[in-house]
């Protein structure tokens, strides 16, 4: 007999925890395989939007219209930086958005 799978391992660990915990992380395992399911049939029915999308991204990016992803890494971090200093500050636009505020 080979070696244990990783799978394997954790199960002879969860198999050694009280009855509750073995349902708690059970349950935990369920659920994100539930969630993960659910994940890949939205994208699957969702196949040519997605496409369409990535389509108008490239295109925008070969026209030159978007912005090196460094350089919007940076203004987010001075947005923040100002936010923590002042909240308030005029130059940081906030927009309602699903019952949300949002930063412009």
């Amino acid at each position: 007999m080979g070696m244990p799978t990783l799978l394997e391992k954790a199960l002879e660990k969860v198999g050694a925890l009280p009855q509750d915990e073995q349902d708690a992380i059970a349950s935990q395992i369920l659920e994100t395989i539930a969630d993960e399911e659910a994940w890949r049939r939205r994208f699957a029915a969702k196949r040519d939007v997605i496409r369409r999308m990535a389509d108008e991204a490239l295109a925008e990016d070969a026209r030159g219209e978007t912005v090196p992803l460094d350089e919007v890494q940076q203004d987010a971090r001075r947005a923040y930086a100002l936010f923590r200093a002042n909240p308030g500050h005029p130059s940081l636009h906030f927009k309602k958005i699903e019952g949300f505020n949002d930063v412009e």
